[in-house]
Parts: structure tokens; C-alpha cells; sequence
């Protein structure tokens, strides 16, 4: 088999596998979660954007690609008119990719908001985000493939070559509008990712200011304690660019077929503002950041000397900008804990039955008044 069969083979059964993928966000996602009311027509909108008229257009590509793969599987005759019949509908992938940030904060708040909707994407086998990238990660490819058709197709027809060239060309310049928003596709990604595992965070994290700068396992250590740190507890830290967050593991929660993620149950917020890093005394791996107007010092225990130079470097670098920015208004700071609310309700709930039995009190008390006056 030539090399420019096995790239053509290879267009068409990386296509079949896109289809499926785009086929399962509309038949594993929103179709059933309209059906179960758990998005209604405008949150749909605001979630999953365009990805309808996506899975329409590359469908129908598919087809195509496939007929032409029937009559033509060793030559390119008819690749570069189908890519260029559906030149005006590759330009919806810039309509997803430009909503891209807008449809990760909205899948944000509305995870945040309905717990079913949680519940919902946790039993599903396949994770949503991973499904959502899908069409920002297929036009890259298509250009590579293309390449790599047009470099094995030396000897075919001069006409079709021309027009396949010119296909490629079209999809470099849709990739080259696509990849100026990258960084910041990847970053809203890793802010979903983050926002999932913090069930109980319940501001957005979603906000264009934003970035993930540097996470690691650490250990939080108690102020105050000895040099052998006898008060330790494992936790996740992660440096934004304008708050800390500490997260205390609780269950594992599978996220979809490839990986498995923990939530945080517990989870610490420190605001950059007004703080600034200590060398903790303790030993060569510790450090920590203090509030200044506060007077609150959290302490970490890093796994080495080098991951310990590292934060510190990176969370003084990172609060100088920080400060010097606008953006002086971070996420609700403070402990926030899972069991807070089940606690408030208990509280809640003694209130009431103590209410109800002093009434009752009073009214047998009465009762009995009255009967001992007649």
C-alpha cells in the first residue's frame, strides 16, 4: 500500500472517529439534557454553541469523503473539490472557536448551579470537556493530512493537485484565526478542569483575567509548630493570577474514560492582594503566604528544595503582577468546607424543635394555669 493511500485511508477514518465524537456531545449531552429539563433552548445556546450545525456540516463532509474514497482510494482525483464545495462551512469552526470561552464559563455556572447537572455529567462515560475540544483540535488537522496528502501526490493530475493545494492553503489561514485564541482555549480548559474538582466553590472561575499559573501536591503545616512539623495534611495547591487555592482531597470522581480526578471537599481561598511570601524557617522546603492586613500565614511543605524555589519565585512574581493590575476583586476568600451546609441545617433544624417544644411548654403551662383558677 503507497504512502498517499494510507494518508487518504487515514482522512477518512480520523473523520468517522470526529463524527462519532461530535455525535455523542449532541445525542449523550444535548439531547438528554433538554429531554430531562436540565438546560433549557437558551443554555443550550450558551453551552455548546454552534456544535448542531458542526455535526450537520461534517456529516455530510463525511459522506462525501467516503464516496470518493470508494471510486478513488489510490489517487486524489475529487479530494480538493470536496474541500473546496465546503470551504464556506469550515468557517463555522471560527463562530465555535471565537464562543469557545463564553460556552466553558456557562458550562461553568450552570455546573455550579444545578447539582443534577453535576450528577448527570459524572455518570456519563465520556467526559464533556474532553467531546468540546474536539472541533478546535480538528482543523489543525485537517491541515496537517492535507500537507501530507499534497507532499505524496507528486505524480497525480496537476489540476487536482492545484486545487487540493489551495484547500490546504484555506485551512492554514482558518488556523491561523483559530490559534491566535489558543492559549486562552487551553487556559478556560484547565479552569474547567479546576472548577469541577472545587464542588462546594461556588464563584466561577471562568473569568477572561484569569489563569492557571502553577499547581503541585504540597503539605499544609500548621504555624507555630516545630521544626518536625507534627500538624501536616496533604493538599492541592493551585496559583491563579489573582487568588490561592488549597484543596483537601476527598472521593475520586471519574471524569470520563481516560482519567480519573479527585474533588475537593474542603478548599481554602487566599486573595492575592495585600499578601507576600515567607521563607518558612522550618526547613529548606517550606514556604508560605502571608496576609498582611490580616496577619494570617498559611504554610506549605514543598517535596523538594527545587519545587520550593520554584513557588516562591512564581508567587512573588505573581502577586507583584497581581497588584499592579486592575483586578483587585478575586473569588470569595476565606475555608470553605463541605459540611458547612449540612451543619447550618442541623443548627437550623435544633432552632425549630427547640421553638416547638417551649411552645408546647407554655401552652401545657396554660392549661394547667387555667384549670388550677377554675
Amino acid at each position: 500500500m503507497s504512502a498517499l493511500t494510507n494518508v487518504l485511508e487515514e482522512l477518512v477514518a480520523t473523520e468517522e472517529s470526529y463524527v462519532g465524537s461530535l455525535e455523542k456531545i449532541k445525542n449523550g449531552f444535548i439531547n438528554p439534557m433538554l429531554e430531562q429539563g436540565l438546560i433549557n433552548k437558551d443554555e443550550k445556546t450558551r453551552i455548546f454553541s454552534n456544535v448542531e450545525s458542526i455535526v450537520d456540516m461534517n456529516k455530510k463532509f463525511l459522506e462525501d469523503l467516503k464516496a470518493r474514497q470508494k471510486e478513488n482510494p489510490n489517487n486524489i482525483n475529487g479530494l480538493g473539490d470536496i474541500f473546496k464545495s465546503n470551504s464556506p462551512f469550515f468557517k463555522i469552526y471560527l463562530e465555535y472557536a471565537a464562543n469557545y470561552e463564553k460556552s466553558m464559563k456557562s458550562l461553568a455556572t450552570l455546573i455550579n448551579s444545578k447539582n443534577a447537572v453535576r450528577v448527570y455529567f459524572e455518570a456519563q462515560r465520556e467526559s464533556l470537556l474532553d467531546l468540546m475540544i474536539t472541533p478546535i483540535q480538528r482543523c489543525p488537522r485537517y491541515e496537517l493530512l492535507l500537507k501530507e496528502i499534497v507532499k505524496n501526490s507528486t505524480d497525480q493530475d496537476p489540476s487536482q493537485l492545484q486545487t487540493l493545494k489551495d484547500s490546504s492553503q484555506l485551512m492554514k489561514e482558518i488556523n491561523t484565526t483559530i490559534n491566535t485564541g489558543m492559549s486562552a482555549v487551553a487556559n478556560t480548559q484547565r479552569l474547567i478542569n479546576l472548577q469541577y474538582n472545587f464542588p462546594f466553590l461556588k464563584d466561577n472561575l471562568i473569568e477572561p483575567h484569569r489563569r492557571l499559573i502553577l499547581d503541585a501536591k504540597v503539605h499544609r503545616t500548621t504555624s507555630g509548630r516545630s521544626p518536625l512539623r507534627e500538624a501536616i495534611r496533604e493538599c492541592h495547591v493551585y496559583l491563579l493570577s489573582d487568588v490561592l487555592i488549597v484543596g483537601y482531597y476527598g472521593q475520586s470522581v471519574a471524569l470520563g474514560n481516560k482519567e480519573t480526578s479527585r474533588k475537593f471537599l474542603n478548599h481554602v481561598c487566599v486573595g492575592l492582594t495585600n499578601t507576600e511570601t515567607v521563607r518558612n524557617s522550618h526547613g529548606p522546603i517550606d514556604f508560605g503566604v502571608l496576609v498582611l492586613d490580616k496577619g494570617k500565614l498559611y504554610n506549605f511543605a514543598a517535596g523538594s528544595e527545587e519545587q520550593c524555589k520554584l513557588w516562591l519565585e512564581t508567587l512573588e512574581k505573581t502577586i507583584k503582577e497581581h497588584n499592579q493590575s486592575k483586578h483587585q476583586a478575586p473569588i470569595s476568600l476565606g475555608i470553605h468546607h463541605a459540611h458547612e451546609k449540612a451543619k447550618r441545617s442541623l443548627r437550623s433544624l435544633v432552632q425549630k424543635a427547640a421553638m416547638a417544644i417551649l411552645i408546647l411548654f407554655l401552652f401545657c403551662y396554660f392549661l394547667y394555669w387555667s384549670s388550677s383558677n377554675k
